[in-house]
């Protein structure tokens, strides 16, 4: 096809091999684009892919081309209509996506605090008498975690509590549903998975019918109180948890990294008064969205797209590379290093800095997720001492580049 249209664009660079180099070498993309330049070609995952290294570049063609270029996702169509807001285009995603915003912002983050402040420390806590006078290893770190950021999200989600005899069920499905990481192949354990969390939030939904006053501030009373609740949004409420519960025990898996690895700055929060403490504590988490945890955006071009004389073939993937382009010098100088000063009184324009994405389908939890975090640096370093005990260099994990398997670290309680 390139060929065919070659007076007007060609293929980027790149060759089209099955290497997967990508796996082992975190610089992989970074170094294709030094060597190729910022618009390249390969196959990844078995697909035809264009990669694209800087952001301003690439919101220049999301821009562009927002009406061609689809998000990319797996097929959910046979677990509910309509599949993912993440695929969807047009009025319906304009219709899910104002369903979910409007349900974010009605749902007061600050009417949950203390209780999310004390899942923090209720689970460090027992971390630290688990592991009295010896190392965490990185799976239990990475399970402490986990079960903190699930009891969060589901009371903001769902309403539900620790003390409600469906917690442990619907917990124990989920984890049926996505073992280690949110899955990208819906077998037939997952569809039974999936149906059993069904049921159990339709019966939290007549509960909340008959009861409004009965349960805290949810996503998911806030939809049924504006009656907004169809089979498509109640689908993306479900794979919301799975998803968004990954990607913030990952983030704060990261946090921990950087900071017993750096634990100058443990000492300058720790000495730090309020509120210059919530705003180094910010900073962190906005300085670790920037090194780690952040890594792309995966499009499906819908049509044949031309961009810089470059040909973006139709159904071919689209990979916009986040992590290289927060690794710029132009913006972030030493850009390896661990500098959360970067961030304090100073703000980025999406075209340099942009862990929520870079177009119409930005994240609109990006708030959110910075302040819960926030919350958890703070309840950390407030009341214990971490340390470092072991660590190697990250692997890439299910889905994601990860902290190495060895990444201890030791817990304790402050005096």
């Amino acid at each position: 096809m390139a060929r065919a249209l070659s007076h007007l664009c060609l293929l980027p660079p790149g060759r089209l091999d099955s290497s997967e180099s990508w796996r082992t070498d975190q610089l992989f993309f970074a170094k294709r684009a030094t060597s190729l330049g910022p618009i390249f070609k390969m196959i990844f995952l078995g697909r035809y892919t264009t990669c694209l290294v800087g952001h301003r570049r690439a919101r220049e063609l999301l821009h562009a081309q927002e009406d061609a270029l689809r998000g990319d996702d797996i097929e959910l169509g046979d677990l509910f209509p309509k599949g993912s807001i993440r695929a969807m285009s047009g009025e319906d995603h304009q219709k899910y996506r104002r369903i979910f915003i409007q349900a974010l912002q009605a749902t007061p983050l600050a009417f949950h605090e203390n209780a999310i402040r004390g899942c923090v420390l209720d689970k460090l806590a027992a971390l630290a008498k688990d592991y009295f006078g010896t190392a965490v290893p990185g799976p239990q770190l990475r399970l402490c975690l986990r079960g903190m950021i699930t009891a969060i999200m589901l009371r903001i989600l769902f309403g539900l509590t620790p003390d409600d005899p469906q917690f442990p069920v619907i917990v124990h499905n989920y984890r049926r549903f996505g073992p280690i990481a949110p899955v990208y192949r819906i077998a037939p354990e997952q569809v039974e998975a999936f149906y059993e969390i069904q049921n159990q939030v339709r019966c939290l939904i007549d509960t909340i019918r008959r009861d409004p006053h009965g349960r805290p501030p949810s996503f998911l009373k806030i939809m049924i109180e504006r009656d907004e609740l169809d089979e498509t949004a109640l689908g993306n409420l479900i794979l919301m948890f799975e998803r968004t519960h990954f990607d913030l025990y990952s983030l704060w898996r990261w946090i921990v990294k950087h900071l017993v690895s750096n634990p100058d700055y443990i000492k300058r929060v720790q000495n730090a008064a309020a509120p210059a403490r919530t705003r180094l504590c910010e900073a962190i988490v906005l300085e670790t969205l920037r090194l780690d945890q952040v890594e792309y955006l995966h499009r499906t071009p819908t049509s044949d797209i031309s961009y810089r004389h470059y040909l973006i073939p139709k159904n071919t993937l689209l990979r916009v590379c986040l992590w290289e382009g927060h690794k710029d010098p132009k913006f972030f100088p030493d850009p390896f290093r661990f500098d959360p000063e970067r961030f304090v009184g100073r703000t980025y324009p999406i075209e340099e800095y942009a862990p929520f994405g870079l177009d119409k389908r930005r994240c609109i939890a990006s708030d959110f997720v910075v302040t819960l975090s926030t919350m958890f640096v703070e309840t950390l370093l407030e009341q214990f001492v971490v340390t470092l005990a072991s660590d190697g260099l990250p692997t890439f994990g299910a889905h994601h580049w990860e902290p190495n398997p060895d990444f201890s670290i030791a817990v304790s309680r402050l005096e």
